[in-house]
């Protein structure tokens, strides 16, 4: 997908949105991965104890995005503040 293109806007703005809700709900972010397929969005924490399974887990990951022909897997996991009060306006890509 075209990072300038309208779609791409959206997407980023839908995860975005995810993010926001689970530092509304949770009062915290956590490290997530977002696996998109032909028909579905996964999303999964990606809370690992340390860099040995964090690999293991991005290796398993690696493996069911071809088995199920991902079309994109996306990791978020810097740390980040999202302001999560009412009228924030979402994310400016321009």
């Amino acid at each position: 997908m075209n990072k300038n293109s309208e779609q791409y806007k959206i997407e980023a703005n839908r995860y975005y949105n995810v993010a926001r809700k689970i530092l509304k709900e949770d009062g915290e972010f956590y490290p997530i991965l977002v696996m998109i397929t032909e028909s579905s969005v996964y999303v999964l924490p990606m809370q690992m104890p340390d860099e040995k399974a964090k690999s293991e887990f991005l290796m398993l990951m690696k493996v069911i995005a071809k088995r199920l022909k991902a079309k994109a897997v996306i990791t978020i996991a810097e740390t980040w503040y999202v302001d999560a009060r009412e009228g924030d306006e979402g994310v400016n890509l321009k």
